[in-house]
């Protein structure tokens, strides 16, 4: 777009309305990322103190397979946080129960189970229902 600029007043109009809206653009953006930074560093220092909750994750999805797992979290809000998003997603039923310290550090790895296979396997192939 080409403007018609015939004076210097105009021309120096022109100069401050493109410098004001440059300003605005870093100032505005840079407040967003300064909002965004303290946002984090409050969230990290608030959830700091927060005592660990050790959890154990069970689920079943919807071909039978049954998994077990274990996670810790920074205070109850954010693992309730966490099974609410987990719900959301859930093909079948889930639990997810509070666990000591010694029960996550001796957990080990993920457990995972497949009911149908195992029916299949010994010989009661047809006699499973979803």
């Amino acid at each position: 777009m080409k403007r018609n600029i015939k004076t210097i007043e105009q021309f120096k109009r022109y100069l401050y309305l493109k410098w004001r809206n440059f300003i605005r653009t870093i100032y505005w953006d840079n407040l967003w990322a300064i909002k965004n930074c303290y946002k984090k560093i409050r969230i990290d220092v608030f959830y700091r103190f927060k005592p660990w909750v050790y959890v154990e994750n069970w689920s079943r999805d919807c071909d039978m397979c049954e998994s077990t797992s274990v996670s810790k979290h920074r205070g109850i809000k954010m693992w309730k946080h966490s099974q609410n998003l987990a719900m959301e997603w859930a093909e079948g039923p889930m639990s997810s129960d509070r666990i000591s310290k010694e029960e996550y550090d001796n957990f080990g790895n993920i457990r995972l189970r497949d009911r149908a296979m195992e029916a299949y396997e010994n010989g009661n192939g047809t006699s499973i229902y979803v």
